[in-house]
């Protein structure tokens, strides 16, 4: 945020001097923000700020002149007051005002090449003074598909999202005298319902050896959610606790009607479950009063386990004790949570047909299998018909609507997604277009990544913004959030239903670990030998769709595996020709390989020029002098005939020239030349001769390091 917005909203003072450090920041107590952190945890105080900025740059644009453009025309646009300010902050207002007044001439770019007009023309629409603290971008990172079958995290950080995550601040006691001793999100194994929502999330959590203070509303002996705990999204600890002060004399004693009806809870085994011997009263556990005054600590940014307020409590025997409110990652609060990672405890009675399909361990606002079944008897109906004679390619058909059946979300509103949508169903397609991403969702396919995630809204807007020096979209990261959640469950449907037992019985799924697993070794002769029963089974589509999901369950057990299976990929193709080669490509235009996440691009008998992507490729490129580029990812090269050029580019390749005078280039690939292997063209001893050139960081010049008919760069020269 810029300081000059902070000081003309009032939150700092304006010394003369420009800091470039928000430690330096002189803060005025505005709207309680008194650090950069108060600022960070308060959406309105951000909403204020960026208004007093909006102002700012508008004030800019007044005095040169610019706002004589609104109502006018540029490239198909109309020019409006957002859409300046939004053309502003891509380039500068002095930049798009020579833009206006020249019209004609070069249209200026930011350093991503991004045009003023692609803003105006998405945000130009917007209304100024209706800024809401609650509209803003969420985007899912880490998402399924992590090793061993876990569905990764949808939920945690990300630009934008730390609402998915909305920490809560129950009111704590320190027991032992030792200080209140927290775990963090990354060590904690306790899941508690914070929302009060039937969902248990795992979240950070308090040591066994102090204790939550807690009443136990309904009376069920036990302490069941965030209801009966002091804190919550909306009130404090302290706020809570003050309702039960009767008398109110600003401490919480046997004076006060309600005091022998609260509990000490300790958590003794951290899995956020009581249990009868965790609970003790007050009088129990030998503590006296509770004082309702507190003072506030400044928590740390990043940390989802923290003090917020602090307070005290007296024992039976008139010593004192610290009570505290703890704070969590985005807000004043105590626990950071993971939305994702859940477990549905609101109660449900299990119907006993249900185990005649495998129980699938549900994630977000999904409950386990099971459970969705025995709560929703469409589901169940619609779950045992599917399953009465499963096959491969029936599951894969009907994968979407069995998503979207569990999920819950068949005919959900975009109103249901987002209630302050920036972006609108297309009425003739029925899709939600993220423009700059490129990408397009159905209502529903976005509903299932909410609901996975565990978010109780979806923000949808299309943003573009600047990451690892890359530019990324809020369309990209939903779409790499639903196709991997979709090849996590995919491939758990299919192994633990016994679709793929005939074609790698060694593949097995356990619901209450949640793991994928396998008793082969995952390397190149399983990969080799998969793909040469697919060579043989390109006359049975359902052998061949089997073979791919079981393929895709190797990958997903071990993500780092992509790369060899696309090397044996591009290794098989390139031993075919003719006729056989057209029928093996065929291969790869079954639905079921889409979900490998592997992009194929094959040439012809002529001189091609192919580009890889952002994942890893398989090119080859035949016949011909072709031109083989492998971009971002762990790509396979094959030149085939003819004198190719083969490109690594980033990250780890694998290049192989084939027969023919070629030369290859590895590229960067972490800084370490060796991870591209030099296949060949030829080895030495052979007739035809081929140059690999590698970027070497050891090298001067050009870091370039040329080897000639070898099989590796060892003895080259620089």
């Amino acid at each position: 945020m810029e300081e000059a917005a902070l000081v003309d909203a009032g939150y700092i003072q304006n010394d003369g001097k420009i800091n470039n450090n928000y430690k330096d920041y002189q803060w005025t107590g505005v709207d309680g923000i008194n650090s950069y952190t108060d600022f960070l945890k308060s959406a309105q105080a951000q909403t204020n700020a960026v208004s007093s900025y909006h102002k700012r740059v508008l004030g800019y644009l007044k005095n040169n002149g610019a706002t004589n453009f609104i109502g006018q025309t540029i490239d198909g646009i109309v020019i409006s007051e957002a859409g300046l300010l939004a053309a502003a902050h891509l380039v500068g207002a002095k930049a798009v005002k020579d833009w206006l007044d020249n019209s004609t001439g070069t249209t200026p770019e930011d350093a991503f090449g991004t045009k003023p007009t692609e803003y105006m023309r998405l945000l130009g629409d917007n209304e100024l003074g209706n800024l809401n603290p609650n509209d803003m971008t969420v985007l899912p990172t880490d998402t399924a598909g992590a090793p061993g079958g876990n569905p990764g995290n949808l939920a945690n950080s990300g630009s934008g999202n730390s609402d998915r995550s909305i920490p809560r601040d129950p009111l704590v006691l320190d027991l032992d005298g030792d200080g209140v001793e927290l775990t963090v999100l990354e060590g904690s194994n306790a899941y508690f319902d914070l929302n009060g929502d039937g969902f248990a999330t795992r979240t950070a959590w308090l040591s066994g050896d102090d204790g939550f203070l807690a009443l136990d509303r309904n009376k069920d002996g036990a302490i069941n959610d965030i209801s009966e705990l002091f804190g919550s999204q909306e009130r404090t600890g302290y706020e809570e606790l003050g309702d039960l002060d009767s008398n109110a004399d600003g401490v919480i004693d046997a004076n006060d009607q309600r005091f022998a009806d609260l509990k000490v809870w300790q958590d003794k085994n951290g899995d956020g479950v009581s249990q009868s011997h965790e609970l003790r009263s007050l009088t129990e556990a030998g503590i006296a009063s509770i004082s309702l005054g507190h003072d506030t600590v400044e928590t740390q940014e990043g940390s989802d386990a923290q003090i917020a307020r602090r307070g005290t409590f007296t024992w039976a025997n008139g010593r004192q004790g610290v009570a505290t409110e703890t704070s969590g990652t985005a807000a004043d609060v105590l626990f950071g949570s993971n939305s994702t990672f859940t477990r549905y405890v609101g109660g449900v009675t299990m119907d006993s047909d249900v185990s005649a399909v495998a129980n699938i361990k549900g994630y977000g606002k999904m409950p386990d299998l099971h459970q969705a079944m025995s709560l929703d008897s469409d589901l169940k109906n619609y779950v045992l018909n599917l399953f009465r004679a499963p096959t491969a390619e029936s599951l894969l058909s009907n994968f979407e609507e069995l998503l979207v059946q569990w999920a819950g979300v068949d005919g959900i509103t975009i109103e249901a997604i987002d209630p302050n949508h920036r972006l609108d169903v297309d009425t003739e397609t029925g899709l939600v277009n993220f423009r700059l991403a490129g990408e397009s969702f159905t209502l529903e396919q976005l509903g299932v990544i909410k609901q996975y995630a565990g978010m109780d809204v979806l923000r949808l807007g299309d943003g573009q913004w600047r990451e690892d020096g890359e530019i990324v979209t809020t369309g990209g990261y939903y779409r790499q959030a639903y196709d991997e959640l979709s090849r996590n469950l995919l491939v758990k449907f299919a192994v633990a239903n016994g679709v793929l037992s005939d074609v790698m019985p060694e593949l097995s799924y356990n619901a209450t670990t949640d793991l994928l697993t396998t008793r082969t070794t995952i390397d190149t002769p399983v990969f080799d030998k998969a793909l040469g029963n697919i060579a043989r089974s390109l006359d049975n589509s359902e052998a061949l769709t089997a073979q791919w999901l079981a393929l895709t369950a190797l990958v997903e057990i071990d993500p780092s595996s992509r790369a060899i299976l696309a090397n044996s990929i591009g290794n098989l193709v390139s031993s075919y020709t003719g006729a056989d080669l057209d029928a093996l490509l065929s291969a790869f235009g079954n639905p079921a390989f889409e979900f490998l996440n592997i992009d194929t691009k094959f040439g012809a008998s002529g001189a091609d020029t192919i580009d890889g992507g952002k994942i890893e490729d398989v090119i080859v490129g035949f016949g011909g002098n072709d031109r083989l580029r492998g971009a971002d990812g762990d790509d396979t090269l094959s030149g085939g005939k003819g004198n190719d050029a083969l490109y690594g580019d980033a990250d780890s390749d694998t290049l192989s020239g084939g027969i023919g005078n070629d030369t290859l280039y590895g590229g960067a690939g972490d800084g370490v030349s060796r991870r591209h292997r030099w296949l060949s063209p030829k080895r030495c001893g052979q007739t035809e001769t081929g140059v690999a050139v590698w970027l070497n960081p050891t090298c001067a010049g050009p870091y370039l390091y040329r080897t000639t008919c070898s099989n590796s760069p060892e003895g080259g020269v620089c």
